[in-house]
């Protein structure tokens, strides 16, 4: 251990839970005994944690007070996790419509961050988070790449939606935090050579080893960095918000030389789970996951309850995800299957521009729409196929091409145009990004 890990994880870090109110340091030394635990104990202590959940959104929140009245449970017939079904599921739209009726009345005595799925335009779906649920959180997250052999503080590239919202900052706060965990953000969504380039010589120059982002963006650059003989020493790479195809995993694996940790997150749903192998992944304890049949398959939609975000009370909570639940190779909490995410085609344009797919999910997520797709129609010509939603304008067709335009350049025809049904790939699946070139 280093002196500076030392004095950040001992002395910095702790001084910083004390003035936000935070619990990170607690929760970065319980989550290791916690991963020693039997099972019956991760299910007591999750049983405990949601009986004191239902007492707190009963006492006081009018969304849920109204809702147990209604199904005829107080909050001394709740047992524990099993009795997460007894209650509605919540969607979305039933967020922002009750936003107000779910927030606690005892939240600024909680404390809390605000936080939103995305969306500058339309209607993002807003909501709280405890600083007791992001201290989980995120000590889950460093408690997991720590077993990579990084260590808090450490300097890792984000290879992310930077740059999708046209005249969109960080806060100050968020650059404080960036900086304090020493994160450095750069878009992955336009991967040109010449940013491509550009990301490896920061590595280099940087002395940075790890790089976090999405697969496609991370594929995209250990390709390039293998044709171009780049010399940096990666020692690992953590792929999210994607599914992490086999040809990606093998030519980022080859390329950097390093190790994988893939890992999925949800803030909305204060949701972090890490790969145990190519597909399962385990899920932090703070969350529990019950799941919703929605055909014949074995996809199904995901209902999430945050056993503690007590400030913002989400129980049963339909995120939009589908998972497949396993069993896990002795993890003593709940594990995924599978997750099935969305996939989608790299574009390349004649300017040299190379897009990837899941950052413009960061700007279509919570806009009034039902479906987008982009698609290259030619080397020059891209446009965006849109199913509206009730609210849906010009307003936000127009921001649409202003922030793809951004990201293909000036000399690309950037165009919004209606459908009435989903774009499906030959295999049957939904398709969000498109060569239809080829």
């Amino acid at each position: 251990m280093t002196i500076k890990y030392n004095i950040l994880r001992h002395i910095a870090m702790p001084l910083a839970d004390k003035a936000m109110g935070t619990s990170l340091t607690r929760y970065w030394k319980v989550i290791p005994k916690m991963n020693t635990w039997s099972s019956d104990e991760i299910r007591r202590w999750q049983d405990d944690k949601f009986c004191r959940l239902v007492k707190e959104a009963y006492e006081n929140t009018v969304y849920y007070r109204r809702v147990m009245d209604d199904v005829g449970i107080i909050p001394s017939d709740i047992k524990g996790v099993q009795d997460i079904k007894l209650f509605p599921v919540l969607t979305k739209p039933m967020v922002r419509e009750h936003y107000d009726n779910l927030i606690s009345s005892r939240a600024s005595e909680i404390r809390y961050k605000k936080g939103s799925t995305g969306g500058s335009t339309g209607d993002p779906m807003k909501y709280l988070q405890s600083h007791n649920a992001w201290s989980f959180v995120n000590a889950h997250n460093i408690v997991n790449w720590e077993k990579t052999g990084y260590r808090y503080g450490d300097a890792f590239m984000a290879l992310g939606s930077t740059s999708i919202h046209v005249g969109k900052k960080p806060s100050f706060k968020h650059s404080i935090y960036y900086s304090l965990k020493n994160k450095r953000a750069f878009s992955g969504i336009n991967m040109t050579d010449q940013v491509m380039s550009c990301y490896l010589d920061y590595l280099r120059q940087n002395g940075i080893y790890y790089i976090y982002g999405y697969p496609s963006s991370l594929y995209l650059l250990a390709q390039y960095a293998e044709k171009h003989g780049f010399k940096g020493r990666i020692k690992c790479c953590f792929p999210t918000s994607e599914v992490l195809r086999d040809e990606f995993y093998d030519t980022i694996k080859e390329a950097f030389n390093c190790d994988i940790l893939d890992c999925y997150g949800a803030n909305d749903g204060s949701i972090s789970a890490f790969a145990l192998n190519r597909s399962k992944f385990k899920v932090g304890y703070n969350t529990f996951i019950r799941t919703l049949e929605i055909g014949a398959d074995r996809a199904q939609s995901a209902l999430l309850t945050d056993l503690l975000n007590n400030a913002f009370p989400l129980i049963n909570y339909q995120i939009g995800d589908l998972y497949e639940m396993g069993i896990g190779d002795g993890y003593n909490g709940q594990v995924i299957e599978k997750i099935y995410g969305r996939t989608s085609e790299l574009i390349e344009l004649d300017n040299g521009a190379k897009l990837t797919g899941p950052g413009f999910t960061i700007l279509f997520k919570d806009m009034p729409i039902d479906y987008y797709c982009i698609e290259k129609q030619s080397g020059s010509r891209v446009a965006c196929h849109v199913i509206p939603a009730e609210g849906f304008d010009a307003k936000q067709e127009a921001y649409i091409v202003q922030c793809i335009q951004n990201q293909v350049g000036s000399d690309i025809d950037v165009s919004v145009d209606f459908v009435n049904e989903r774009i499906l790939s030959k295999s049957g699946k939904v398709v969000y990004v498109l060569d239809g070139t080829r």
